[in-house]
């Protein structure tokens, strides 16, 4: 009987929802293809940003007058971090240059220095706590 209480401590404890997060996406030079969005947790940092599909979540868009809005609910309190990029010709992936970079426009959650190579998860990563997030995400071009 003694274990009740604190079962019920720990439910209480424990959030019933996570945050929701809604981004608008904007700098788009054309409305062809989609916005494809991936946001990916600090135990998938190994996968980030190359393997997207290999995100927690994954979203793809379409894009109206040079804007995209992405929305997810519930996320569980931690430290993510945001890649998204324009899948302009829709193949799935993030076309390169041959020497590296990328050919289509980018972002992340934060505004980040374009290099060569890309950030570290740490370098753009960002906490989810219980509140809901709203922001404004400017693509990025190499």
């Amino acid at each position: 009987m003694r274990k009740w209480p604190l079962i019920i401590l720990v439910l209480l404890s424990t959030p019933l929802y996570g945050a929701d997060i809604s981004a608008t996406v904007s700098g788009f030079k054309n409305n062809q293809g989609h916005l494809r969005f991936a946001l990916f947790s600090k135990a998938r940092q190994e996968a980030f940003p190359r393997e997207t599909d290999k995100a927690d979540y994954v979203q793809e868009m379409e894009i109206r007058n040079g804007k995209a809005h992405v929305s997810l609910s519930d996320i569980p309190p931690g430290i993510y971090a945001v890649f998204l990029f324009h899948d302009s010709n829709d193949n799935g992936v993030v076309d390169h240059r041959w020497y590296g970079p990328p050919e289509e426009a980018f972002a992340y959650y934060r505004i980040y220095q374009v290099k060569v190579v890309p950030p570290d998860f740490d370098e753009v990563a960002f906490e989810v706590k219980d509140a809901d997030i709203e922001v404004k995400i400017p693509l990025q071009f190499f």
